[in-house]
């Protein structure tokens, strides 16, 4: 008899800590790893977490299917931190480029993904790079651009990748691979670069980048506008001054 007391009463304990945990384990705090230039609260809203929600209830699944519907994030943990605490870290897509279909400016990431549409001249695009030579057939929202020449969109992704992974977006306003073999940029100062393929690219870059102070000091803005600059094999630089 008194075994059995004993079992009930330890039942009655458990289920009474199982109570009081459930009842304690609840969102108190949302973290957000990851962003770059989003604001946090933006992965918040989109997340649905309520604070006060309880940490059993919450379906992980969900959340990632809730964020990951904006083109800018991908989800790439959720986790629980603590005891009232998620902790929800994202890879931000970070827009680099704009590529004009028809009446709309596509504003895409370095991967070609596009993240948001607009009607051309609606938006400030100044800051990205023109992207020319790309015979755009559809685009969808989260989606990399569709290209009746596929071979365009590989090389693009090549260029946008470089350009970034070598930090080299402030010293470009366009681009064109119109050709996989005559690829070609445009500084911040105008001037026309041809690359010829994209092999080597780092080193292209890196030509580019010690010969501009040298044109800057010897030429004037309005001379480098529309000059060009030729490292097509890698191992030199030639400039000619526009005619």
């Amino acid at each position: 008899m008194k075994k059995l007391v004993r079992a009930l009463i330890a039942i009655i304990v458990v289920a009474l800590c199982a109570g009081l945990g459930y009842a304690a384990l609840r969102v108190r705090e949302i973290h957000v790893v990851g962003t770059i230039n989003r604001d946090p609260q933006e992965v918040r809203d989109l997340s649905l977490i309520q604070t006060g929600e309880s940490i059993f209830t919450l379906n992980k699944k969900t959340v990632e299917e809730n964020i990951n519907k904006s083109p800018y994030f991908i989800v790439e943990s959720i986790k629980v931190t603590g005891l009232n605490a998620v902790t929800i870290t994202i890879k931000e897509r970070v827009p680099i480029g704009v590529v004009g279909f028809g009446s709309y400016d596509l504003i895409i990431d370095e991967q070609g993904t596009v993240l948001q549409s607009t009607n051309h001249g609606m938006m400030d695009v100044s800051s990205l790079l023109k992207v020319d030579g790309v015979y755009v057939v559809s685009f969808g929202l989260g989606q990399q651009l569709s290209s009746s020449k596929p071979e365009q969109l590989d090389t693009l992704k090549a260029l946008l990748e470089g350009i970034k992974e070598y930090g080299f977006e402030e010293n470009v306003k366009g681009v064109n691979v119109a050709s996989q073999t005559d690829v070609r940029l445009t500084t911040a100062e105008g001037i026309n670069v041809k690359l010829g393929t994209t092999v080597q690219l780092e080193r292209k870059l890196k030509w580019i980048e010690a010969a501009m102070p040298e044109l800057r000091s010897r030429y004037s803005s309005d001379q480098l506008n529309g000059s060009s600059l030729d490292v097509t094999t890698a191992d030199s630089a030639i400039f000619a001054l526009k005619e």
